[in-house]
């Protein structure tokens, strides 16, 4: 049975720990619960789906994995090459969410410091 958070990346953690004891070939059942409120979980664990339905979520995120990896590995060599060639020091790490997430970072660093202060009345 699964019973890992219900969304994608549950979904992977669980079928990976199946898939390395060995207990894939078995039958899965999957509580699939939005609440934790006692009686949504009693009613799940009556209403237990067929592990099966949830394969293709299961896969979505393991090409996820595999494409933020190689992308990830990839990237990180080649910019890393790239700005070492450019005189820069050190290893430049690229990663589908990290990257973008530094980059909003930086921006509003940037905003801060090209601030000028102004009065506000109300």
């Amino acid at each position: 049975m699964i019973a890992t958070d219900s969304d994608r990346e549950g979904e992977a953690i669980a079928r990976l720990i199946i898939n390395l004891s060995g207990n894939s070939r078995k039958t899965i059942k999957r509580l699939w619960i939005n609440s934790l409120e006692t009686s949504e979980i009693k009613k799940g664990f009556q209403n237990l789906k067929d592990g099966q339905a949830f394969y293709s979520t299961y896969k979505e995120a393991e090409t996820r994995q595999i494409a933020d990896w190689l992308v990830g590995i990839n990237l990180t060599r080649l910019y890393t090459l790239y700005m070492q060639k450019n005189g820069m020091r050190g290893v430049f790490s690229v990663g589908r969410v990290q990257t973008p997430t530094l980059f909003l970072i930086y921006q509003r660093n940037e905003e801060i410091k090209h601030f000028v202060s102004k009065p506000f009345y109300v």
